[in-house]
């Protein structure tokens, strides 16, 4: 199978069409089908079958599209490489956890862009574990983000150099002017009384969070869920709902506190994440030397 056929077997999946994949590659509709002969062929397998007009994948197919997608992304990444090495490569890719990698990375982004404005810093946000996807494939050089549960931690620091930046506690927070605000700390009964915005289920302090209310056998009572941190602040910073908070939030928000609750999670340290067994880009290397820098680990122990 020729790197030539697998981009004109994946342009035929994607459209599901002879035509609309000659068009993409700016070949003839004649010399994609001639290909898709030659590769069933030495598939031994039908790719494609007719049905009327429509063009339809096997399953033989799609297992072979799987295949191919994953090689043709790692021969674009190997081309990124190549282009790289012929020059300076100016910027750093980062990976980053929407509540604890946020209570971080603006601060780290600002320090380290006073002390090398030449070099750029491109961030991707996503659930912790989409992030190690994208660390592992070379999609991004760093994460900032929240490791795991400490027996995972040991197991992760065989693959990953972990670096301490700072520990945060999610707590649960509402808009000073609640009755609630001056509390320390509130009862799991007065949040279930409270309309709540919270982030998506498929965030892990959202998970657990409904654990601990599951287990107590009491329910929340969310009106809105979001994929953002800011829509959330935005919600208890204007008293149109609580939510639960990295608790430094209220230090630099005037218009929000946060409280204590029964049961909550012992503070999480924000990391910087990096493979380890890997050669750095230059500019990847004094990321991480400034990180260490602007947070020495000392400062939160």
């Amino acid at each position: 199978m020729t790197l030539t056929q697998m981009q004109y077997f994946y342009a035929v999946c994607r459209h599901e069409s002879y035509t609309k994949a000659a068009q993409e590659l700016l070949v003839s509709q004649p010399a994609i089908s001639q290909s898709m002969r030659e590769l069933e062929a030495e598939c031994g397998a039908p790719l494609f079958l007719r049905q009327g007009n429509n063009l339809v994948i096997t399953q033989e197919g799609r297992l072979l599209q799987q295949e191919v997608r994953q090689v043709l992304e790692q021969i674009q990444h190997l081309h990124h490489v190549i282009q790289d090495l012929g020059m300076t490569r100016n910027y750093v890719r980062i990976g980053l956890s929407t509540i604890f990698g946020n209570t971080v990375f603006p601060r780290l982004r600002r320090e380290f862009h006073q002390r090398y404005p030449e070099i750029e810093t491109i961030s991707y946000e996503d659930v912790t574990p989409a992030l190690f996807e994208m660390l592992d494939s070379g999609r991004v050089d760093l994460l900032v983000t929240t490791p795991g549960r400490e027996a995972e931690t040991e197991d992760l620091q065989k693959a990953y150099h972990i670096y301490p930046l700072h520990a945060s506690q999610l707590k649960f927070c509402v808009n000073r002017e609640h009755p609630l605000a001056s509390r320390g700390q509130v009862t799991l009964e007065e949040i279930a009384q409270e309309p709540l915005v919270m982030l998506d289920s498929h965030y892990a302090p959202t998970r657990m969070v409904q654990q601990l209310f599951w287990e107590r056998g009491l329910s929340l009572h969310v009106i809105h869920y979001t994929s953002q941190i800011y829509t959330l602040e935005r919600f208890v910073e204007q008293g149109a709902a609580a939510g639960f908070l990295p608790g430094e939030i209220s230090l630099y928000n005037p218009h929000i506190a946060s409280l204590d609750y029964p049961g909550q999670q012992p503070p999480k340290y924000a990391s910087l994440v990096w493979k380890k067994k890997k050669v750095q880009y230059d500019a990847v290397k004094k990321f991480i030397a400034a990180a260490k820098e602007i947070f020495p680990q000392s400062q939160d122990r």
